[in-house]
């Protein structure tokens, strides 16, 4: 059974014209983020990958006059990491 749409309060509802017209999201932690739940390093990067997934959709559900227009990736492995 589906649940009976209703719309969200005023008050919830995204403004537009306050809308960014760039997000950057630095992907950071998704192995940890794996290794702390007993799964593969992989895995981290494949939930990373979904948790973009729904950003991006999240932001052409808006109407949003920006629409995405690239998602891009960078891996470094760094060869010391702040404690």
């Amino acid at each position: 059974m589906n649940a009976p749409t209703t719309p969200p309060p005023e008050e919830s509802r995204l403004d537009p014209a306050r809308m960014p017209a760039h997000v950057a999201i630095i992907m950071d932690g998704n192995g940890r983020w794996a290794r702390g739940r007993g799964l593969s390093r992989i895995r981290g990067h494949w939930a990373g990958v979904e948790s973009i997934r729904e950003v991006v959709r999240a932001g052409m559900s808006t109407n949003s006059a920006s629409p995405v227009r690239a998602v891009g990736s960078a891996a470094t492995r760094p060869t010391t990491r702040a404690q």
